[in-house]
């Protein structure tokens, strides 16, 4: 398959003070190899292989990236009662859509800081294999806190390096990537 033209009506590529109005983007691959204003095409648009148009009133811009997520959290006022009641496997579950969600918003990368390390290696595995369509995973694994501490209900309680839990916890994370 050859390269694919997605025209806009702006091109905003992170670097440049503004956008680029009436703009291109050429895909070859996974590999961005063009980008400039519209008038560059005339005479050279039947070399694609596909064509998308987003229309006068879109922009393209480069993935977003959400620094700072919980892929097996709920999204409402109950992040504690939902987290408590929830199984394993609709923790799972969550993970995925949320990560689905992510990517459709345009966040191409999401930095989990604490999901259970089954869902969090798992979701991470599962996209980088291509099984899963989602956003790049880097994944701490399950976090850990002060006893009480943000989220305490979400990982492991410690109070210093030389408590059991911690120790189980980062020789079972050590283990994934």
């Amino acid at each position: 398959m050859g390269p694919l033209l997605i025209t806009a009506g702006r091109v905003y590529d992170g670097v440049a003070e503004r956008a680029l109005e009436w703009a291109y983007v050429v895909v070859d691959g996974d590999t961005i190899t063009a980008v400039g204003p519209q008038t560059e095409l005339e005479g050279h648009a039947g070399r694609f292989a596909q064509v998308i148009d987003l229309g006068t009133e879109a922009t393209v811009l480069p993935g977003l990236i959400n620094m700072h997520t919980h892929m097996s959290f709920s999204a409402g006022a109950s992040i504690f009662d939902d987290h408590q009641r929830e199984s394993y496997e609709t923790k799972l579950i969550r993970a995925v859509e949320n990560v689905q969600a992510a990517l459709r918003t345009g966040v191409t990368t999401v930095r989990d800081c604490g999901t259970l390390n089954g869902i969090a290696f798992a979701v991470r595995a599962a996209v980088e294999s291509g099984l899963l369509l989602g956003p790049r995973v880097i994944a701490s694994g399950t976090g850990i806190t002060t006893t009480g501490g943000h989220l305490w209900f979400g990982g492991v309680e410690a109070d210093s390096a030389a408590q059991e839990g911690v120790l189980k916890v980062l020789s079972c994370s050590s283990h994934h990537k």
